[in-house]
This record gives C-alpha cells, sequence and structure tokens, in this order.
C-alpha cells in the first residue's frame, strides 16, 4: 500500500497546528491510523503528538543565539530550512518503511500577498469599479444583503465573519499595474514586510557615516598631496 500525506501550509496564525490537533482526534473517532511531522523549527507546543520533530534537529532559537551566524527570525527559519535540505536523511529515518501511512506534516508559516494583474489592460471606469472589491467594506456589503431572508436569518453570523476577515485583513488583493511605478513600490513594500526583507541587515549609525565620510575625504585630500 502507498503512504499518503497532506502538507499543511499557510501564514503565521492561520490555524495550522489546530487543524493538525482537530484532525488527529477526528481520525482517531474514526478507528483511523494518522501521523503528525513537525517541519516548523520555530514551533513552541503541541497538542498532539508528532513522529518526527525538526526541533530534534535544529531549532530556530539555537541558531539566533549563534553570534558567529547573527540571524534574526527570518533568517534564521531560511538557515534551518537549508539544515534541513542538506540533512534530508534525517527525515527518512524518523518516517521509517512501514507502509499504510496517512501523515500530516505541519509545515512553516508561509506569508502570503494576494496580487491583482493585468490593471494596466482595464480602463479609468473599470479600475473606480473594481477598487470597492480590492479593499471592501465588509459592513456596507452587508447591509446590501439584508434584503434577503437567508441573510436575515445567518446576520448575527455573518457580522462575526464579517469582523474577523476586516480586523486580520485575511481576504484582501492588492493591484498591480506595470504602467504605474507607485502602483509597483506599494506590491513591493507589502512583499518585504511579508517576508520581513530588511531586518538583518545591519544599518550604520549617522556618527559611524559621518566618520567613514570624514575618512574618505582624508585619504582623497592625502593622495593629491602626493601626487
Amino acid at each position: 500500500m502507498p503512504r499518503y500525506a497532506q502538507l499543511v501550509m499557510g501564514p503565521a496564525g492561520s490555524g495550522k497546528s489546530t487543524y493538525c490537533s482537530t484532525m488527529v482526534q477526528h481520525c482517531e473517532a474514526l478507528n483511523r491510523s494518522v501521523q503528525v511531522v513537525n517541519l516548523d523549527p520555530a514551533a513552541e507546543h503541541f497538542n498532539y503528538p508528532v513522529m518526527a520533530d525538526i526541533r530534534e534537529l535544529i531549532e530556530v532559537d539555537d541558531v539566533m543565539e549563534d553570534s558567529s551566524l547573527r540571524f534574526g527570525p527570518n533568517g534564521g527559519l531560511v538557515f534551518c530550512m537549508e539544515y534541513f535540505a542538506n540533512n534530508f536523511d534525517w527525515l527518512e529515518n524518523c518516517l521509517g518503511h512501514v507502509e499504510d501511512d496517512y501523515i500530516l506534516f505541519d509545515c512553516p508559516e508561509i506569508p502570503q500577498v494576494n496580487i491583482m494583474t493585468k490593471m494596466d489592460l482595464l480602463s479609468k471606469k473599470a479600475k473606480k469599479e473594481i477598487e470597492k472589491f480590492l479593499d471592501p467594506d465588509l459592513y456596507s456589503l452587508l447591509e446590501d444583503s439584508t434584503g434577503d431572508l437567508r441573510s436575515q436569518k445567518f446576520k448575527k453570523l455573518t457580522k462575526a465573519v464579517c469582523g474577523l476577515i476586516d480586523d486580520y485583513s485575511m481576504v484582501r488583493f492588492l493591484p498591480y499595474d506595470q504602467s504605474d511605478e507607485e502602483s509597483m513600490s506599494i506590491v513591493l513594500q507589502h512583499i518585504d514586510f511579508a517576508i520581513q526583507y530588511g531586518e538583518d541587515l545591519e544599518f550604520k549609525e549617522p556618527k559611524e557615516q559621518e566618520e567613514e565620510s570624514s575618512s574618505m575625504f582624508d585619504e582623497y585630500f592625502q593622495e593629491r598631496q602626493n601626487e
């Protein structure tokens, strides 16, 4: 019999570990054998047993505390996954060779940005019309649908769902217009924020910059005097 697996992926806080926990409980109630493998080196705790835990191989906290590496959270996670890829035999040994397995792989967080492309092909009128869908006022949409009997029945639930989506920006699209530099900059800024770009870069203090600039001028004038 072949082995089966689910790759549980998503951004931080999306409920990956909760999904694994509830799915394990559900399968146990059905007398189905399900195993979980943790591939998140930054995970803190689980409510279920795991057949393999990447933290036994490497942890983000250990990488960040290593003074020779000097990584932040994002750089530490990338380093851990590269280390895991170079030591893949560890996972093969943990999984063993038992057939008819069903495995849930709890993966590290994956940042996500939804982009709506081809905006440059739309007319000005169409762009204006689509704006309300890119960043919608969910409560206004809710009020527009209150005349429906079904909407009345589930109004309280729908309002709660609208609040959740709006508070955490769970559904949002960024317009990408290749002919508009501002549009491209906004998309790039959102992606940089999502992947935490630049957090490991070292910025010079103003004093250091002044000293370096002064040193360069001194070297320049010294060379001119020696000519």
